[in-house]
């Protein structure tokens, strides 16, 4: 990858996956974007992330995936079930050894989950033997469900290097973590999704630092594997 620091010459927009969240976001990420995406176990907030990944790997960009959330054998089987270029995936398995599955192969273990500052110095080490890629953390939950200063200190590292790098990087995270700790997280990022599920219908919501907001919750249709959005206005919306 560019030494540290050196502007990044990857196009200015990545798309989301999903043609409806790439029109509202004004064609998608930018391309050193950090984003939380949040929600429910019951929301569509996996099928977003499944789907980022998907069009990002289909597009031949690398994507980089520390999993340390399920099992990581799952979620392979899961993004080839949707026909995502698994060739393009680079996953550091941080579940299978410490719950004794099967590390898949072309995994690389990570040795130490439990050691922030040994997963950071993991991740930066394999990054560095990349040109470009795409950073997906499943999920940021555990680390924040344990909000204490060396947690704290390894969300700040991660998010300063991967935004001095000019990485498009997206965190997963579950709505049960703490509102105040929530908080702190999403205001080191570019881009807020949250996503729900009321018992009857899917939404989704945006908060940005940059003109794309959401008001109000805008509506889910699933579409199979992916969703589409209801309709919104876009110049109320932004």
């Amino acid at each position: 990858m560019q030494a540290e620091g050196e502007k990044s010459d990857k196009i200015s927009k990545i798309s989301t996956g999903i043609p409806r969240v790439d029109e509202l976001l004004y064609g998608g990420f930018d391309g050193r974007d950090n984003i939380v995406v949040s929600g429910n176990n019951f929301s569509q907030k996996r099928s977003f992330i499944y789907n980022f990944i998907k069009s990002s790997a289909n597009s031949g960009m690398k994507v980089i995936i520390i999993n340390v959330d399920g099992s990581s054998e799952s979620l392979l089987a899961d993004l080839a079930r949707r026909g995502t270029d698994l060739e393009n995936i680079i996953l550091l398995d941080g579940f299978s050894k410490n719950f004794q599955e099967k590390v898949p192969p072309n995994a690389e273990v990570i040795d130490d989950p439990s050691n922030v500052s040994s997963v950071l110095k993991q991740y930066m080490l394999r990054a560095q033997k990349e040109k470009d890629f795409i950073f997906v953390f499943l999920s940021a939950t555990p680390y924040l469900m344990d909000f204490n200063d060396q947690n704290r200190k390894f969300f700040v590292q991660l998010v300063h290097w991967n935004r001095k790098n000019s990485l498009l990087s997206t965190y997963v995270l579950d709505d049960f973590v703490g509102q105040t700790t929530a908080e702190w997280f999403a205001y080191m990022m570019d881009f807020s999704l949250y996503f729900k599920n009321d018992g009857d219908y899917d939404y989704m919501r945006v908060l940005s630092l940059k003109p794309v907001r959401t008001k109000d919750w805008i509506r889910i249709y699933k579409d199979s594997d992916v969703f589409t959005l209801g309709s919104f206005n876009v110049e109320r919306i932004r």
